[in-house]
């Protein structure tokens, strides 16, 4: 009596099923370059069998994977390991398959269910990406709380512009002795510029509420963040005695950060800089910016002649939550969100300082001609 050969014909899910059932605890094959099973060392499949070939058994998407492993592995002669992921089943699950060449032309392969090592590791990513939300979050609100002082000053000057050109109105028409119309027009031009500068500084303001995550793509003209998150601090500079030098090499040069993130790091650094001066006793103050353009490589420095940081604290400044100031005056995330920006852009910043001869940041960040998106506009 003839022996009938029985054509196996299996859904997609069923060859998959069968695939992962029979790869526990592991499954060790032995294929050829023909891609043929040519022996199983270790572990059972009903989708691989000794003397088949891996499209008799495997899906077209996982048959064509393994193939494709399979000849990268012969013509290289290094090692592969890829991941395999088995749609069809429900709930899916993923294989990790690792290739390793051997003698006759053909590969071992090491095939281990990582589907629970994989939703561990999705989910531990998942939990650090809300944790680092909340933490810009808390950055955005520390960065504004320290930006707040140096509003009010900003505001309070045109205020009392205002409030001065309004009395000397009010006085003498009072006093039945009126302006010639030149003077009030005069103070009332004045009413009107200082209006108009603190609507430009509330605009400002708002821009800076309205964002903004280390991770937002944008890009922007540095040097003109500069002089922006300059006139937002210059007044609070000028209270604490400090003087300024700006070095600025402008350039129609971009760097793929928004406006708003290099006038937050800016801001930040000067802000620093700004109180290790304030525990200073040097009668002359000073902060130095320089921009700088090394081909394509953005240079920025923000340098103080202050007390200077510890070179054992060096590293530890950028670590979210760390202060040298004392409790309860910062929270110790303006560095960690200066460098987080920083890397987001693709760039770097280090710090050089010893005790006693002040701190300099130096910011390296690359830059480009303007984006298309800017072009077409």
């Amino acid at each position: 009596m003839g022996t009938e050969t029985e054509e196996w014909e299996a859904s997609p899910a069923e060859c998959e099923q069968g695939f992962l059932e029979g790869c526990l605890p592991d499954l060790i094959v032995q294929i050829g370059r023909d891609g043929m099973v040519l022996q199983i060392l270790a572990g059972e499949s009903v989708s691989m069998k000794t003397g088949k070939s891996l499209e008799e058994g495997l899906p077209p998407e996982l048959a064509t994977q393994f193939r494709g492993a399979v000849d990268q592995t012969l013509t290289t002669g290094q090692a592969q390991t890829f991941e395999l992921q088995c749609p069809h089943v429900n709930p899916p699950e993923y294989k990790e398959a690792r290739l390793m060449p051997c003698a006759g032309e053909s590969v071992l392969v090491v095939i281990r269910n990582v589907t629970e090592s994989r939703m561990l590791r999705l989910q531990a990513e998942q939990k650090q990406k809300q944790m680092e939300a909340a933490l810009e979050r808390i950055q955005q609100r520390s960065f504004l709380t320290s930006l707040a002082g140096g509003i009010a000053h900003e505001v309070n000057q045109p205020l009392n512009a205002i409030k001065v050109a309004s009395d000397i109105i009010l006085f003498w028409s009072r006093a039945d002795r009126p302006l010639p119309p030149e003077k009030v027009l005069e103070y009332v031009e004045t009413i009107s510029e200082q209006a108009t500068r603190i609507d430009s500084i509330i605009r400002h303001m708002r821009d800076l509420i309205k964002s903004q995550s280390a991770s937002e793509k944008g890009h922007c003209l540095f040097h003109e963040a500069v002089w922006r998150a300059m006139t937002l601090l210059s007044k609070q500079l000028e209270n604490h005695g400090i003087k300024v030098e700006t070095v600025l090499e402008e350039q129609m040069r971009y760097v793929p950060l928004t406006t708003v993130q290099a006038e937050q790091i800016i801001i930040n650094l000067v802000s620093n800089a700004m109180e290790a001066l304030d525990h200073c006793a040097r009668r002359h103050k000073m902060v130095r910016l320089s921009l700088t353009w090394d081909n394509e490589i953005l240079l920025f420095r923000v340098a103080d002649n202050g007390p200077g940081i510890d070179k054992t604290l060096q590293e530890e400044i950028f670590t979210p939550f760390f202060s040298t100031k004392k409790k309860d005056a910062s929270l110790g995330l303006g560095l960690s969100l200066v460098r987080s920006m920083i890397e987001a852009a693709g760039g770097q910043v280090r710090v050089g300082s010893s005790p006693g001869n002040g701190a300099e940041f130096f910011l390296s960040i690359p830059g480009s001609e303007a984006p298309a998106a800017i072009r077409e506009e």
